[in-house]
């Protein structure tokens, strides 16, 4: 399959020299018939960018092969600080007992701790992510402080076992995994998933198994929709670089549950259509319990336990009364993200980790691409050239005569 996208000679806008954009006739996408393939191919000079389909452990074989391949690998870090977060699921009523788990923040709190990130960090990511909550970069006007990047993050084996102990949960059969309270049967839950997302719920399963919590990975199709799921899922694995740095840019900020995200998905539901769909805030209902048989309160969501993403909604709404960067904007959005940091509806994992769209690989000739994210990196066709106007569809083997092959690692990348 290809793309083919063809210069608009009506196009609107010019550069500040008078030029008018976009400065490329054309731009011709090729789809391959697997992810690899499709690598392989850009390792060989056969595209002038390529980004999304790069993996942050393959990039010792991206640097091996720059220099042969004439092009450079550049990582743009989204400061929204999500690079690899778990869902978890609110509503889910399929299995009541595992339900009532995940509306407990105890247990919440316990998975957050039984994840080894740093393992995670090291050899998933090659180092190059950040543990740490699902918050926004430090630079950032909406960054909570330190306590709550970092609070229930650290690898704490002990303290997870001794939260599912005092739920009552224990190894009574020596099989290695929790005992169900109503059957016996091992503790087991289920993730799903996709892409490069696969391998991560894949560590997981070997992490959260350490205390005892049996997770069956599945691997779901890489090219399904993601951002809603239905309530029979547990979790739901996403890495996003949108809504952190201002979670009213858009209504799927990942940050309160205001679409059909994981979170919540009828409560989004609700929220989205003003009500006229998914899950109303009618207050108790004995479906909707955690571990301790607690309820919601009575003017939340029955699946809302603490009240906090009614209340994550609400912040949304004030928010938007306000422009970007006034006080009281700033504090409501510090405050949208010490709530998740607290409550773990979203199990924050790395950051910066050259995840979701961040590795790029571009050809050497190919100029004016910018080395960190921006607008101009979402829309290459209009501000894109060649130097000297020569392209690399025309001219097979054309090699850059005056750049050199760079990475973000490189102390001169830059300059």
């Amino acid at each position: 399959e290809t793309a083919l996208f063809e210069r608009n000679h009506y196009h609107p806008s010019v550069d500040p020299e008078g030029n008018q954009l976009p400065y490329a006739d054309e731009y011709v996408g090729v789809r391959t018939e697997t992810r690899e393939v499709g690598v392989f191919r850009s390792m060989n000079g056969e595209s002038d960018f390529l980004r999304r389909d790069l993996i942050a452990s393959e990039l010792p074989l991206y640097l091996a092969n720059a220099e042969r391949g004439d092009y450079s690998i550049h990582k743009y870090d989204s400061p929204d600080g999500s690079d690899a977060t778990v869902i978890v699921n609110q509503e889910f009523l399929s299995d009541p007992e595992v339900g009532r788990l995940l509306r407990t923040k105890d247990f919440r709190i316990a998975l957050s701790l039984a994840w080894n990130r740093e393992g995670v960090n090291r050899f998933l990511v090659s180092g190059l992510g950040t543990p740490q909550n699902m918050v926004p970069h430090p630079a950032t006007p909406y960054f909570p402080g330190e306590e709550w990047r970092l609070l229930d993050t650290e690898y704490d084996l002990e303290r997870a076992r001794d939260i599912l102990t005092r739920l009552g949960y224990t190894d009574g059969d020596g099989d290695g995994y929790l005992d169900r309270q109503t059957d016996g049967r091992p503790l087991k839950l289920s993730f799903q998933g996709r892409g490069m997302h696969y391998r991560f719920v894949e560590w997981l399963g070997l992490d959260w198994g350490m205390v005892g919590v049996k997770l069956e990975a599945r691997e779901g199709n890489p090219r399904q929709e993601t951002t809603s799921i239905p309530p029979t899922e547990y979790f739901e694995f996403f890495a996003s670089t949108e809504g952190g740095t201002n979670p009213w840019s858009n209504a799927w900020n990942y940050v309160a549950p205001t679409t059909r995200d994981g979170q919540g998905p009828a409560i989004g539901q609700f929220y989205a259509t003003h009500g006229r769909e998914g899950m109303s805030p009618g207050g108790p209902d004995d479906r909707y319990t955690d571990a301790l048989g607690t309820t919601a309160p009575g003017s939340t969501y029955p699946a809302d336990i603490s009240g906090n993403m009614l209340r994550l909604q609400g912040l949304i709404d004030k928010g938007r009364a306000f422009s970007v960067l006034s006080p009281k904007r700033v504090e409501l959005g510090k405050e949208l993200f010490r709530i998740n940091s607290d409550e773990k509806y979203k199990i924050g994992g790395l950051a910066y980790a050259g995840l979701f769209r961040a590795l790029a690989l571009k050809r050497n000739n190919t100029r004016n691409m910018p080395k960190n994210w921006s607008p101009a990196s979402a829309y290459p066709i209009e501000w894109f050239y060649f130097e000297d106007g020569v392209d690399n569809v025309h001219h097979v083997g054309n090699r850059s005569k005056r750049y050199k092959s760079v990475s973000f690692l490189d102390p001169g990348y830059w300059e």
